[in-house]
């Protein structure tokens, strides 16, 4: 760093200017400027050795905070409220009991045919197939109108629909959408 003219010592008039010297901490004598690693050792009393110092420093400081993170996360409970519910991965033995047990719950009263299960798989496939190219072929509108839904939540109901309206068009997926608000002490 170089001296400002203002920053030269002895001023005045008749001095000469070899004599004059910075006062930036760490400048020698008779010197017009200082080097940034003088200026930071006499200042600070840091030296290049002390950067892998740092270095470490700042890396134990993160892994301490990543530590502590993890472990706080898994110790305290911050979902007050009860959250939503712990969702598993079926596995593929699962999906294949499921799949071969499926049976229609409109018509859960009837009796299960005894066709082997690729037969009924295959059937009800078809039956699929044919349901849906009717409701991709139908013109007709599907609406509501004022609906209301409640769910019982820790001994009392939550109301997640009010007087919600709206239309589905054959052949395209809607979701009903309801908002939970924190329960006030007077409710609880």
């Amino acid at each position: 760093m170089d001296c400002a003219p203002a920053q030269l010592v002895p001023q005045g008039p008749g001095v000469v200017a070899g004599n004059q010297g910075c006062v930036i901490t760490g400048a020698g004598t008779n010197a017009r400027g200082v080097t940034g690693a003088q200026y930071l050792q006499v200042t600070y009393e840091y030296t290049r050795s002390h950067l892998w110092r740092n270095f470490a420093v700042v890396i134990a400081f993160t892994l301490l905070y990543i530590l502590v993170t993890v472990w706080a996360t898994e110790t305290f409970d911050l979902n007050v409220e009860g959250g939503g519910a712990l969702v598993f991965k079926k596995s593929k033995a699962a999906k294949k009991t499921v799949q071969t047990e499926a049976v229609d719950e409109e018509k859960a009263g009837t009796p299960v045919n005894s066709a082997t299960p690729t037969d009924r798989t295959e059937v009800d496939a078809e039956k699929q197939e044919e349901a849906l190219q009717q409701i991709s072929e139908s013109q007709s509108v599907f609406t509501w109108e004022n609906v209301k839904y409640t769910v019982p939540y820790q001994g009392s109901e939550r109301q997640l629909l009010n007087g919600i309206s709206g239309y589905a068009k054959p052949g395209v997926m809607v979701a009903l959408v309801g908002k939970c608000r924190p329960l006030s002490l007077a409710e609880n």
